[in-house]
Formats: C-alpha cells, structure tokens, sequence
C-alpha cells in the first residue's frame, strides 16, 4: 500500500482551503495510515497532530445510531413502533402547511404516526433552526429561548418541540436533514435509563478505549481543540463557532445529532468497529447482521427524492441512499466513487467517517472550516475517499 499520493492531495487542500488537515485508516482492525498536515491554530503556531480535537458536528449521528441499535438488538423496541409510545409528548403532532412561496397556510393535526423508523432515516419532519419558514423559525425561538434560561436536558428540548414546533413534512414522507437523530437521542435516554452520553460511554466509548470522544470538554480538549476557518478571496479568515459554547460541561444536552468531539485517531476505533462487522478485537458493539441492515438504504423512490432535493446544497450524495443513521451508496457510476459498499456520513465543519465491511476498511478525515459548502465537503472528501481506495491495490 502507497499513500504517498493522499498526502500530496492533503497538502494541496491546505493551500487552497482549510488550514489543516488528518486522516487515519484502518483496514482489518489495525492502523494502517494515519496523516496529520498544517496548523490546527495558526494564531497561536500549533500544528495539527495525533492529539488535536475536533468538533464532529454531524458524524456524531452515526455513535447516536449505533446506541439505538444496541438496544434494538436487546428487543427494547421495533423501527416501527410509534414514538409516542415511549414519548407520549409526540402523540398530538401538527403539520404546516406552506403556500408556494413559503408562507405558512395553517396547521393540522398529522395523519401518519411518527416512528423510531423515520428518527433514524430522518423523514421525522423536523428540520433545523433558521429563517426559511415558520418551521425553522420556531424551532430557532424555542431552542434560543431554552438557551436564555440556562442549561436545560435532551427532554426539556425536545418537550418543548413536541408541543410548540410544528412540523414541516408528515411523518414518514420524504428525507428532510434534521434533528431526528436528536430525537432518536432521547429515545435512548427513555430506553437505557440513562443520558444519552453515559449510555455512549459505558456501551460503546468505554469498551473501545475511546478516551477523547465525548458530548463534552475533558481534561486538556478546549487547549486541543482545532480552530475554524473560511477561506477568503484565497486568505484564511478564524470563524469563531457559537457551538463552541455546547461542549462546556455545564451544558447538560446531549445532542445526538450534532454534538461530539473527538480525535480522528479515537474516532477510527468506533469505525474501524463498524468496518469489521460491529466487533474490534475482542470487543463486540454490534452483531454483524444488525450492521448489514444499518447500511442498506431505508429510502423509498419518493422519500429518496428529499435526499437529493433538500435545503442543503449536496451534490456529493448524488448515487446515494440513506440507511439508520448513515448514507450508503446505490449507485457508484453516479456516486463517481470507488466504494460501492462505503456507508457513514460527515460534519459540518469538514468532517468525514466512512466505514466498508466487504474491504474491512475504515476512514476518518477531519478538518475546521465554517461555513464548509464552497469548496471543501463535495470537493474534499470524495476526493480523499478515491485517494485512499487506490492506495489499496
């Protein structure tokens, strides 16, 4: 195996976007690469390194996903059981329903019944907070509003979305990027008896020996902690993320979805544990046929639709599908990627996991950036991902 061309590449994408860059790969259970390139503060001088921590933003919903899984294995629930059967608070759900130009018309009481399902492929109708619609605007004003008054808990949240935020699709009706993997979060918590994040810890993290992931800063993580960045007219500019705010321990919400950090390093155990069939050594997570049904596609043609048509400007999903808590690819001529069998998923601010149980392969590649649409997600990780899977030969 040569991966003198994936560090080539990584320099490159130094030079012309984030400041820095890391990647580890696994194959079989074992380090077989690992990559560290530029700074991780510039300001400051430090390098990116085996050490530096980074903000996993939405490769978190894949740990999510697997904790929910756990318990399925252990026959706590069915992917069709209603939520409310768990949350009664999701028993009165409404609809929006919007005008053409985006202006909410009324409200209705939903038909369809919202399912653990639709939490893991996200055809919930939750969205994210912002000022699209009247969906997003709530949403914004109620987590704002939870924020004023101090730190508040996954069941304070999502009580209050339950009953104040309505939702912008039925249930189940098409792929809308969200907090359902938030949700599926709670559900957890009803399920395990736990919060969410001691569940993780004494189920997944604690056994693999993961001692840099968490929902919140430990011993000397702020001090590691990676620096954001934008590129600018070709000049790096520091971005100085508000969500820095959530990892400080007295924030008690542990957000399934979006709130994890980690080292690349630490986070290639969790994937490398996917890639060879839910066990790493001799630790098992998951049976392997509970991850074969995790990576297959859970997308209808018509939900799929929502996929690939959402708020979100994603063309690095084209050939793909959506499964329980991670993507996967349908279609590689489309995909135009060489690993038909990958599934996992990526983060906001660059990060990207991927894990492939035919090969027995792992990939976890980070960098900083926000916001990360112009030139890093669909140009990067496709990229890195190609890169790593001709080193193999």
């Amino acid at each position: 195996m040569d991966f003198t061309y994936i560090k080539q590449l990584m320099k490159r994408l130094t030079e012309t976007g984030p400041a820095g860059n890391a990647i580890t790969v696994t194959l079989d259970g074992k380090k077989v690469f690992e990559h560290y390139e530029g700074m991780a503060d510039v300001e400051a001088g430090r390098p990116i390194a085996p050490d530096t921590v980074y903000r996993m933003f939405s490769d978190s919903k894949v740990m999510t996903a697997v904790a929910a899984l756990i318990l399925y294995e252990r026959g706590v629930y069915l992917l069709d059981d209603p939520v409310s059967e768990y949350l009664p608070e999701f028993s009165d759900l409404k609809v929006a329903s919007y005008e053409d130009n985006g202006i909410m018309e009324s409200l209705r009481p939903a038909k369809n019944t919202l399912t653990v399902h639709d939490c893991f492929r996200h055809t919930t109708g939750l969205t994210y907070a912002g000022t699209l619609n009247k969906t997003q605007q709530k949403l914004l004003e109620v987590q704002g509003g939870l924020m004023k008054k101090g730190p508040y808990t996954l069941e304070t949240l999502m009580k209050a979305i339950a009953a104040e935020v309505p939702l912008l699709y039925e249930p189940g009706t098409r792929f809308h990027y969200g907090l359902s993997i938030d949700l599926l979060g709670r559900l957890v918590e009803v399920w395990s008896g736990k919060t969410l994040g001691q569940f993780v810890h004494d189920e997944i993290t604690g056994p693999l020996g993961m001692d840099e992931t968490s929902f919140s800063f430990k011993g000397t993580q702020k001090e590691r902690l990676c620096a954001v960045y934008n590129r600018e007219n070709g000049e790096l500019k520091r971005y100085q993320s508000r969500a820095d705010a959530y990892y400080e321990p007295a924030f008690v919400c542990d957000m399934g979805g979006q709130g994890l950090l980690s080292t690349v390093g630490d986070y290639s155990k969790f994937m490398s544990m996917l890639a060879c069939g839910g066990r790493l050594g001799d630790v098992k997570i998951l049976g392997r046929h509970t991850v074969d049904l995790m990576r297959k596609n859970h997308l209808t043609p018509e939900q799929t639709r929502g996929l690939h048509n959402t708020l979100y400007r994603w063309p690095q999903l084209k050939g793909h599908g959506y499964g329980l808590g991670v993507s996967m690819i349908t279609d590689a001529a489309a995909a135009g990627l060489c690993a038909p069998d990958a599934f996992g998923w990526s983060g906001m601010a660059g990060t990207r996991t991927l894990a492939d149980t035919g090969e027995r392969l792992s990939i976890v590649y980070a960098h900083q950036c926000l916001p990360n649409d112009k030139n890093l997600d669909w140009y990067t990780h496709p990229r890195i991902i190609n890169a790593v899977y001709a080193a193999l030969d």
